[in-house]
């Protein structure tokens, strides 16, 4: 009992004793936070220490006090602006942007301030010991930038200049011009406005007198051929010269030349890598089809008889299928074709190799009447073509083919009757409506009403030769007349003149014929359709050739008293002399020949005239 007594009396003293320490420690506590709040307290409108701003101590400061100490040092470091963007370090080209700096130095007291005030407590006394270090920092109005540098590209930038060849004479190599483009340069603005946004991420103080000079972000956008691309340039372009895409389907054409061809051509120069500029491509074939799209056409066909019986037409429309390029295959063609002729192929070598190369692809859509719906003479169809140009006709001759082919429009023609086109066409003189043009009378070219009608003339026999019809009576011109032979050879040309020289055929088809003669004195160019039912016949030009060249003769001068003395005035043209011959040969719908329809010309060498003043 005493040794229990003895322990339960030491551990009362101990716990007595522990109990005071206990007491102490809380007051010291409590003390201890009661110091601290009023050491926080004290700190609420002053730096914290070890507080530095812009390598600066503020510890201990009000924000009056710190204002007033940076005071100086920011006044010093402000005099640096503003920041200048310069275009070319080799040149002067700059512009400047003023920085924003003040707004900056209170916005970084202000968070110098605060800093760790906001928090806990014990997070808050924690942050009273710890260095604090804050820098500000140079900042710019994207807004102001932006539109600085685009006023500086604006200025200073280069438009670049694509390396292009070009043909001036359709056919010439030695017209051919390669231009090996001129270097551009552009500023990159987004890319320049990252450049400067980093550099000002900087602090201040941190930031030289050289980091306020900036280069804008400058890009090469074409760079100028060197020789051996130049000589690389030409030798693609020389494969091009003198090969023209004609793309044809429906009667209608499509025709790129090489000028045309050769302008498309880009070339690689490092930085454009593009062999063919493929918008001026669509462009250009948007361009050469516009007037092939069209709509369907419904067919329409009124008539009436006059007091002979003759079928006298009063409105003929034609069914059209409705018709739209497929201008994405058309595209991929030619620039097939393009780099087929690079290669090393030609026009022949491409159409052999795919022999609906230049078939003009074609998306179509049928009309809902067709011609066979609106008469009974067998009028249902186009059964043969031809086309002709007549560039460069004096006006009284474009007057002439256009009045010619107004007269004719619409002739029908009986199945067994033969045609004569003096007749059909009747009196050709100034009573008749036809001016003065040139035409071949008495061995030269004069001026007489009625120049220009073997325009038509020509353009129906290139018409009978493609229907495969009987022609009984053609003339080739005394010589070669340039209009004949645009996008033609020598020999498909028909002469017609009062009397017998004639151009004459033979409906020899089960139905009646309609023949169609339209022109554009807009384009010079006109075409013959002629309209009937086919019974399936076909005709194909064999043999062609020409030979015989004869140089044209020796200008001839003939003494005119009406003109002033030594004055020349041309009135006919030199022409060199040719052979040339074809057959045209017809087969019916079964391939068996029908007829060899065999044509010879021949074309006296020419001279040219003119009238002397004596």
């Amino acid at each position: 009992m005493d040794k229990i007594s003895l322990v339960i009396k030491t551990s009362f003293r101990y716990l007595k004793k522990n109990y005071y320490l206990v007491i102490l420690g809380v007051i010291l506590l409590f003390g201890a936070v009661f110091l601290s709040k009023i050491y926080i307290n004290y700190y609420q409108d002053r730096f914290y220490p070890q507080t530095y701003i812009d390598q600066v101590r503020v510890s201990d400061l009000t924000m009056a006090e710190a204002e007033k100490k940076l005071a100086d040092n920011w006044l010093t470091t402000s005099k640096q602006l503003p920041l200048h963007i310069v275009y070319d370090p080799n040149l002067i080209e700059e512009t400047s942007v003023e920085l924003i700096l003040q707004e900056n130095f209170t916005h970084t007291m202000n968070q110098a301030m605060t800093d760790g005030k906001n928090e806990g407590f014990f997070k808050a006394l924690a942050k009273t010991w710890q260095k604090k270090e804050f820098y500000t920092q140079a900042t710019i109005d994207e807004e102001e930038l932006r539109l600085a540098l685009a006023e500086l590209a604006e200025r200073y930038d280069l438009d670049k200049q694509a390396a292009s060849a070009t043909l001036n004479y359709s056919g010439n190599p030695q017209s051919l011009i390669i231009n090996p483009g001129a270097d551009g340069r552009q500023l990159l603005i987004e890319e320049s406005q990252e450049k400067i946004k980093d550099i000002l991420k900087t602090p201040w103080l941190q930031l030289q007198a050289n980091d306020l000079i900036v280069e804008a972000m400058i890009a090469s956008t074409s760079a100028k051929l060197n020789q051996e691309q130049i000589n690389k340039a030409s030798s693609r372009a020389q494969a091009i010269i003198g090969q023209n895409f004609i793309f044809t389907a429906e009667q209608q054409r499509a025709e790129f030349t090489d000028q045309e061809l050769i302008a498309l051509l880009r070339f690689a120069d490092g930085i454009n890598q593009q062999l063919v500029d493929e918008e001026a491509l669509i462009q250009l074939i948007e361009n050469k089809t516009k007037d092939i799209n069209r709509p369907a056409q419904n067919a329409s066909f009124q008539f009436h008889r006059d007091e002979k019986d003759q079928i006298i037409v009063d409105q003929f429309i034609p069914d059209l299928k409705g018709l739209k390029v497929n201008e994405a295959a058309l595209k991929n063609k030619i620039l097939q074709g393009l780099i087929a002729l690079e290669k090393g192929e030609n026009l022949a070598s491409i159409s052999n190799n795919n022999q609906d190369f230049f078939h003009l692809d074609m998306i179509s859509q049928d009309a809902a009447i067709t011609l066979a719906q609106t008469n009974d003479f067998g009028i249902n169809e186009l059964i043969g073509f031809g086309e002709s140009w007549y560039r460069g006709s004096i006006k009284s001759r474009i007057h002439n083919v256009d009045l010619t082919n107004r007269i004719l429009n619409w002739t029908i023609v009986a199945p067994g009757e033969e045609f004569s086109f003096n007749r059909a066409l009747g009196n050709v003189d100034s009573s008749t409506g036809y001016q003065d043009a040139y035409i071949i009378k008495d061995g030269a070219s004069q001026l007489a009403a009625g120049g220009g009608v073997c325009q038509t003339s020509s353009t129906l026999f290139r018409a009978l030769l493609d229907a495969g019809l009987n022609v009984t009576k053609r003339l080739p011109h005394s010589y070669r007349v340039s209009y004949y032979e645009i996008n033609s050879q020598a020999g498909f040309d028909a002469t017609v003149y009062s009397g017998n020289v004639d151009l004459r055929f033979i409906n020899d088809t089960s139905g009646h014929l309609l023949l169609e003669f339209q022109s554009n004195a807009d384009k010079l160019y006109m075409t013959v359709k002629i309209y009937g039912t086919s019974d399936g016949r076909y005709s194909e030009i064999v043999n062609y050739k020409n030979w015989g060249y004869q140089p044209a003769l020796e200008p001839v001068y003939i003494p005119d008293p009406s003109l002033p003395p030594g004055a020349l005035k041309q009135v006919d043209w030199a022409s060199s002399g040719i052979k040339a011959e074809f057959t045209n040969v017809i087969r019916d719908k079964f391939g068996e020949i029908i007829r060899e329809d065999y044509y010879y010309s021949y074309y006296h060498p020419w001279s040219a005239k003119y009238l002397q003043g004596i």
